[in-house]
């Protein structure tokens, strides 16, 4: 997905007016966006607290200021500054977050971005999303070009697969339902959906069909009241690349508050808090956290069995 928000960039730079600046990082991702657009590239260093405020000047005077840098580093690490200088302002500022969730597991817990979207949920007018593949992507950078409100943009690390057909046009206003189902929910965000894909196959050999939503934009919340039709028989799973509170699961149940929805059989698989300090690749990880594909599955298939 970072390239495509590179090549997307490169094309529409001029038309926004936008300034990148990048906390030394993303060399191999924007040369050809320096080379077209020597003058709107600025490494601002190992130094994301004051890229932050950088941004915020620059989009007084330029357009729409786009800032990059490792998943981590661009929320956690600047977390004061993007409040302060970038949300309270209301400026036309996107931070771009690379390597979600588990992305850089070998390089340890400092690396993992697993409690960003809590705390960035938290922020007022900071608009948070975490889009699935390059089609989700594409329809988030849309939305991103023609608004005025400052904006978090979280990406895997690369190489995502695709969970969508080739459709840059998705109505990202509402959870993109990926299949319709019998069988009850599952919902999730960002680059965990090539995971709930893999358990969705999984499950569809034994028989058994949820209804699977991806949900590309995190705050402010959708409306999953409207969304959510559950007898007290059916199942609802939530998975996330995460730790437990503050993300998509706290969005969809803060969201039901005052609403008369029966959540069933209720389940949510996320970060496992024991377990922060392991060190290993993503597919590693995510299979210790039980996250996975088939671990996915299992939890939903056992959901469904309940009596």
């Amino acid at each position: 997905m970072r390239s495509a928000f590179a090549e997307w960039l490169t094309k529409e730079a001029n038309e926004m007016n936008s300034i990148l600046v990048t906390g030394d990082l993303g060399f191999g991702v924007f040369e050809e966006f320096r080379r077209v657009h020597p003058g709107r590239f600025i490494n601002a260093g190992v130094a994301e607290q004051s890229m932050i405020g950088m941004a915020s000047g620059l989009s007084t005077i330029f357009g729409r200021v786009f800032v990059y840098s490792i998943g981590n580093f661009a929320s956690l690490r600047c977390l004061e500054q993007i409040r302060n200088d970038v949300a309270y302002m209301n400026l036309r500022v996107t931070v771009v977050s690379v390597g979600s969730g588990f992305s850089y597991g070998s390089q340890g817990y400092t690396h993992h971005a697993i409690e960003d979207i809590s705390a960035l949920r938290a922020i007022p007018n900071l608009v948070l999303y975490s889009p699935a593949d390059i089609s989700e992507l594409q329809s988030v950078l849309t939305e991103v070009k023609g608004s005025d409100s400052p904006s978090f943009l979280r990406l895997g690390r690369g190489g995502e697969p695709m969970i969508h057909e080739i459709n840059f046009d998705l109505n990202i206003a509402s959870p993109l339902e990926l299949f319709s189902g019998k069988d009850g929910y599952i919902f999730f965000s960002g680059s965990i959906g090539s995971e709930v894909i893999g358990a969705q196959q999984i499950l569809a050999e034994q028989g058994i069909f949820p209804s699977i939503y991806s949900c590309p934009r995190l705050s402010p919340s959708y409306n999953f009241s409207d969304l959510i039709k559950i007898s007290g028989s059916s199942a609802l799973l939530v998975v996330e690349e995460h730790v437990g509170s503050g993300a998509l699961m706290s969005s969809i149940l803060e969201s039901l508050i005052g609403h008369d929805v029966n959540l069933g059989k209720f389940c949510h698989l996320s970060v496992d808090n024991g377990a922060i300090h392991e060190l290993g690749n993503q597919e590693y990880l995510r299979k210790l956290h039980k996250i996975d594909s088939v671990s996915i599955a299992k939890e939903f298939r056992s959901l469904v069995d309940q009596h």
